[in-house]
């Protein structure tokens, strides 16, 4: 306690900084502070360890023993402590500020969330949204990355959190609309000679393993795979590629390019998307009233008829 009483949280965030970035200048610039005094609280943090902690030599960093266990523990002190300061026994919309962070796939991001924007606009205009990278990994690793609520398909989803579904996607097929597809079927045979487009493969919502969809999507001939949603419906204008993506996002491009959206020659299953948060949070009435929003949002969102 003696030692405890000696410290202050300014040093737990440079010490985050510090084990959390790759040299002494990246931690300065995340915390707002120059590269001295980053590495004054360097030498401090040393003293009060009695170790290096990190070693920079020559561009190359290497990090102690002491440092690789004090990472993780480091972390969860200062999202307890942002928890402790954060509470609060009421949440007014209209009078509230704040920045609420929201990973979610591009897909989710296009389709979906320009609903969510509105509201909170709407509703809470004080309060500023943002949507950080999505990596596709599960909801708990997401969220250890200073978000406040995720997204995500099923497959990612954690059990130990809180969860609230939203909607269901499916699978179709997206074409050009001059190809050499005719109709709005695509035939097996076709389906599997044919060129496709798609995401990298970590990054496709998947059919279930085992499913009739999941087996055909395994033998297609990708030849153009990209790290964006947004590159799919481009990349087969002027093309006979084919994309197998989300139905909704197929959609919503074929309203807006010459594009048509095409069945797939497989059997579909849906795809369950959920939100997720820290259950330490659950108490809060501003998760209480974004996942709420987002909830409304989701049950008026055009879904998929099932069966």
């Amino acid at each position: 306690m003696d030692s405890l009483k000696r410290s202050n949280l300014n040093q737990f965030y440079a010490l985050d900084a510090i084990l959390n970035t790759a040299s002494i200048t990246e931690a300065a610039a995340r915390l707002h502070v120059s590269q001295p005094a980053m590495s004054l609280a360097l030498k401090k943090l040393r003293d009060h360890f009695g170790d290096e902690l990190v070693v920079y030599n020559n561009g190359q960093r290497q990090v102690t023993a002491l440092a690789q266990a004090l990472r993780p523990r480091v972390r969860h002190l200062l999202r307890e402590a942002e928890n402790v300061f954060g509470t609060t026994l009421s949440f007014d919309p209209r009078a509230d500020q704040r920045t609420v962070r929201i990973a979610a796939p591009d897909m989710v991001e296009i389709t979906f969330l320009p609903n969510v924007i509105r509201r909170i606009q709407q509703e809470a205009p004080g309060v500023d949204i943002h949507f950080v990278p999505f990596d596709y990994v599960q909801a708990d690793v997401l969220l250890e990355r200073n978000v406040d609520l995720v997204i995500v398909p099923q497959h990612l989803e954690s059990s130990q959190l809180p969860k609230i579904h939203l909607f269901y996607e499916s699978l179709s097929c997206m074409v050009w609309s001059e190809s050499s597809f005719t109709g709005h079927e695509i035939g097996l045979e076709a389906y599997l000679n044919g060129k496709h487009a798609a995401l990298l493969s970590e990054m496709e919502i998947p059919s279930p393993p085992g499913s009739e969809a999941f087996d055909y999507l395994d033998r297609r001939h990708v030849s153009v795979r990209t790290a964006r949603y947004a590159m799919l419906p481009i990349a087969v204008i002027g093309t006979d590629l084919i994309v197998t993506t989300i139905g909704r996002f197929a959609q919503q491009f074929a309203s807006m390019l010459p594009l048509k959206v095409v069945t797939t020659p497989f059997k579909a299953e849906y795809i369950s998307i959920s939100m997720q948060w820290h259950a330490h949070r659950e108490a809060e009435p501003f998760m209480r009233w974004l996942t709420s929003l987002i909830h409304d949002e989701a049950v008026s969102f055009p879904l998929h008829k099932l069966g």
